[in-house]
Parts: C-alpha cells; sequence; structure tokens
C-alpha cells in the first residue's frame, strides 16, 4: 500500500457519499487518488478551509503556510445522480453539475460568497465538463457562473496542489 492509499483512506471514508452511494464513493476515491500526489495528501485535512458546525463553508479564506489563502478548487460530491442543482442570479436552477466534477469558486466582484437567508451560497465558475444539465437557452457548452449551496453535502474543498500533475 502506497502513501496516498493509507493517508487518503480515513479521510475519504468518513464522507456520507461513500455509505450512501457505492459506486458514486468508488468514483470519489479514485479521483482523489488519482489527483492527489502522495506528498500532499498528509496536508490535505490540515490545509483546506474547513466547514463550521453545521457543515456550511462560511468563509473561503484559511492560514496556509505562507499566511492567508482563498479557497479556490471544489469536488462536487452531492449524491443526488440528477446533479447538484447551480442557480443563475435569479435563482433559477438552469444548470446541474456532474457528481465528482472540479469546479472553481469565482474570484469577480462581489465577493464569491454570499448569505441568503441565513445559508452560504459560492458563485463557481463552472467548465462545460462539469455540466451535467443544462437548460440556458443559447449558451450550451460555454463555461457558466453560477450559485451553489457552500455545504459540505455538495462540495468539499481541494488543494490545488492536488490538481497538480507530478
Amino acid at each position: 500500500m502506497d502513501a496516498a492509499t493509507t493517508t487518503a483512506g480515513p479521510l475519504l471514508r468518513r464522507h456520507r457519499l461513500l455509505r450512501r452511494r457505492p459506486i458514486a464513493g468508488a468514483l470519489l476515491v479514485a479521483l482523489a487518488l488519482l489527483a492527489i500526489r502522495p506528498g500532499a495528501v498528509g496536508a490535505q485535512g490540515a490545509e483546506v478551509v474547513p466547514p463550521d458546525r453545521q457543515g456550511d463553508f462560511t468563509n473561503l479564506d484559511w492560514r496556509g503556510p505562507r499566511g492567508l489563502i482563498r479557497q479556490r478548487h471544489w469536488l462536487v460530491v452531492d449524491p443526488d445522480p440528477a446533479g447538484l442543482a447551480c442557480r443563475d442570479a435569479t435563482g433559477r436552477a438552469s444548470i446541474a453539475l456532474r457528481p465528482g466534477a472540479i469546479v472553481e469558486s469565482d474570484g469577480g466582484t462581489p465577493p464569491p460568497l454570499r448569505l441568503v437567508q441565513g445559508r452560504p451560497w459560492l458563485r463557481l465558475k463552472v467548465p462545460p465538463v462539469a455540466i451535467l444539465r443544462d437548460t440556458r437557452v443559447g449558451e450550451r457548452g460555454e463555461p457558466a457562473r453560477c450559485w451553489v449551496r457552500a455545504h459540505r453535502t455538495y462540495l468539499a474543498p481541494i488543494l490545488p496542489e492536488a490538481l497538480q500533475t507530478p
């Protein structure tokens, strides 16, 4: 067993997706093991933005080895096979994100995190490959910007180093 398997196993086993949907869980494990280099796995748990006690991501900044760092990369972990509803500025769910897709928080203005009825929502930049269903007219196949609930049931933070190939 290599370092990635032994260290990532307990981290991934704790996620609810693995208990509910074995196939989706296996996909999540495969993606994580392919994306995460063995040297970065040990730091994964400590160097991503943590959710609060309710599972909400209320802050996108975390203290890294070189100061404050903004969390940008996210893995879609929603267990719904129909995908994670991503809403446009009017609140309409015009896009469904593919489970297992990697998306990026939108760093533009206004800030990518906002509260709606006391719950945090995150604005994402979504590449076409991450879109499972798209009801936008005239924009299909184009990158999208939309909002999702910033909660651990739907998203998991990813280290930028985990996305780099060795």
